[in-house]
């Protein structure tokens, strides 16, 4: 019989298909064999996980750096939006003043136009209007 050195469980020759020549110092069972593959596959992908951990650490903090920025930006141009609508606001004001004026002048231009043949009576005498131009 042979005893594992990992699990200390004893193995008869002929169940594990070797004889006591070929053993020789120390030896595993198929079972401890196959987990120490177990164990290497786990602590290989454990690896594996632990870096792509990082490149993802790594993306996050970029793309919070990125983000924080675009913030700041958006914030910026809502400033800047603000202000360009104040503006835009005065000058719609202001051309609606001088729309205003214009349009008061063209309807003084027309009463003009239709008092110019009238006549005003003052004192027994009539005067032709004619308004100042």
């Amino acid at each position: 019989m042979v005893q594992c050195h990992l699990c200390q469980a004893w193995f008869h020759y002929p169940c594990i298909n070797e004889k006591e020549a070929d053993i020789v110092g120390i030896w595993s069972c198929q079972v401890c064999r196959s987990l120490g593959r177990t164990v290497s596959g786990i602590t290989d992908k454990l690896s594996s996980l632990e870096s792509t951990i990082r490149l993802l650490q790594e993306n996050n903090t970029h793309l919070s750096r990125l983000v924080t920025d675009q913030v700041k930006t958006a914030d910026e141009l809502r400033q800047e939006n603000g202000a360009l609508r104040v503006q835009g606001q005065n000058l719609l004001d202001e051309l609606a003043a001088t729309t205003n004026q214009a349009d008061i002048s063209t309807r003084l231009d027309n009463i003009a136009d239709q008092l110019a043949g009238s006549t005003i009576s003052h004192r027994g005498r009539k005067y032709p209007l004619s308004p100042p131009r």
